[in-house]
């Protein structure tokens, strides 16, 4: 009994996933660069300017493809 419980929780937790991923993705919106464009590049932790702190800026550019 207590397999079967377990078996249909792990698969409502995973339809609950499956929909939430589902959301999530139809909002985004696909993008694509061409040639010459300008672009901004996100700057990681490890290139920020640690004297500026947390007001630093989080993007670095803007640079042509």
């Amino acid at each position: 009994m207590v397999d079967k419980v377990r078996i249909k929780a792990c698969i409502v937790a995973e339809a609950c996933k499956q929909r939430m991923t589902q959301r999530f993705n139809s909002n985004l919106s696909k993008r694509s660069f061409k040639e010459r464009d300008l672009v901004w590049r996100v700057l990681g932790s490890d290139r920020r300017n640690l004297r500026e702190g947390k007001l630093a800026a989080n993007w670095d550019g803007p640079f042509r493809i």
